[in-house]
């Protein structure tokens, strides 16, 4: 079986007045906020922290939604690790030097916008997680954690004998095989690698 390296990037699909929080990047394709995690940083931690970054808006970490692979070039591939985040911010979204504007969007107007399905996927996710209109401050970093704790399995992805594991919890290159499924225990995120 041949592995593959790739740099990790974790996102962070973000809603308010109904609105989802999308980049245009350098490709003009539309993204999610977030990106590269450093070293040591805890995955949800980093999705605060980039979305504050790229956009200025102060956010939670809800529930891991997905995690895939987008291959956006030859030789340019992405673990990218989406989560659902509740808004605290009131005013516009304001672009940083990484991207070219800052859009929110209604999720009707999703499917027709340049972006990977893996992030429409992420949108759709957040959309219908049972725990997206619970308020942060009710739900707490407790509840955060028990809803984590279970196994979560995505579209695309199999039962199939387990050949490996992968720890995401700081600034890594992960090795995978052809199917991953994250599973989240203790706050971590941990990649199952299936043939």
């Amino acid at each position: 079986m041949k592995s593959h390296v790739f740099p990790v990037s974790v996102k962070g699909v973000a809603f308010r007045g109904g609105k989802v929080l999308l980049l245009q990047n350098e490709r003009d394709e539309w993204e999610l906020p977030g990106g590269k995690l450093e070293l040591g940083e805890d995955p949800a931690a980093c999705v605060v922290r980039e979305i504050s970054e790229e956009s200025g808006w102060q956010v939670t970490a809800g529930p891991l939604l997905d995690c895939w692979q987008y291959h956006i070039a030859p030789g340019q591939d992405v673990l990218i690790v989406t989560y659902g985040c509740y808004v605290h911010s009131t005013g516009a979204p304001i672009v940083s030097h990484e991207h070219q504007r800052a859009g929110l969007f209604l999720p009707g107007q999703v499917p027709a916008l340049t972006m990977p399905d893996g992030y429409k996927r992420s949108i759709t996710a957040w959309l219908i997680h049972p725990v997206r209109t619970t308020s942060p401050t009710s739900a707490g970093r407790a509840g955060r954690v028990r809803e984590n704790r279970g196994a979560h399995v995505f579209p695309g992805t199999s039962r199939r004998k387990i050949t490996g594991w992968i720890r995401v919890t700081g600034w890594i290159w992960c090795t995978i095989g052809p199917q991953i499924r994250p599973i989240t225990r203790n706050n971590h995120i941990d990649l199952q690698v299936s043939e």
